[in-house]
């Protein structure tokens, strides 16, 4: 009876083990699907505004701030 205990006891420790190494597995690979989704929703949006930008006749705000900035503080 001692034994049958013992073995479901491992049993059980087994079957916990591996509940948790899928659950890391799992929640690893979500948050590589969300980076994923997050880095092509930024490269969309960047684009999108870049487009917009051109369509307007207008330069991207790094290069306008590079422009007035030559010395001003010094």
């Amino acid at each position: 009876m001692h034994q049958a205990a013992v073995r479901e006891s491992r049993l059980w420790s087994v079957m916990a083990g591996i509940a948790i190494l899928s659950g890391l597995a799992l929640a690893e690979g979500g948050a590589d699907r969300t980076f994923t989704r997050m880095e092509a929703a930024l490269q969309n949006s960047m684009s999108a505004n870049q487009l917009a930008q051109q369509k307007k006749g207008q330069v991207p705000v790094a290069a306008e701030i590079h422009k007035q900035s030559k010395h001003e503080s010094c």
